[in-house]
């Protein structure tokens, strides 16, 4: 069993049904792994999808990440054919991006095909 093991049987157990309570939850188990201040999902105008963090932290983050898309501390990527933007508070690896994406994907699409 992975050390991290733990904390996902335990916000899986924990999870409320509403995908984006869920992806929140998700952002913050990362988050706490890596010891991040704040990670915000956000669309191409800085709107906050989902986040986890301080609110106001998150806000004023997001806003920034739209305003500096390219800034290595964002990914992007499309979320339901919308792009929208990740940011974290540190440059994170390929790997941790490849699956904060996955789970944004996971989380949000899922949910949509199953309301469909």
């Amino acid at each position: 069993m992975r050390p991290d093991s733990a904390l996902t049987e335990e916000r899986r157990h924990a999870r409320r049904g509403d995908p984006l309570s869920d992806l929140c939850m998700a952002l913050d188990g990362v988050r706490r792994r890596l010891n991040l201040q704040c990670l915000v999902l956000v669309d191409d105008l800085g709107l906050v999808i989902a986040g986890a963090g301080r609110h106001a932290q998150c806000e004023e983050m997001g806003a920034l990440a739209a305003m500096a898309p390219n800034s290595p501390n964002v990914t992007r990527f499309e979320l339901l054919g919308a792009p929208v933007l990740l940011w974290a508070s540190a440059m994170l690896d390929p790997g941790t991006k490849r699956y904060l994406v996955t789970t944004c994907q996971r989380v949000l699409e899922s949910q949509h095909v199953r309301a469909a």
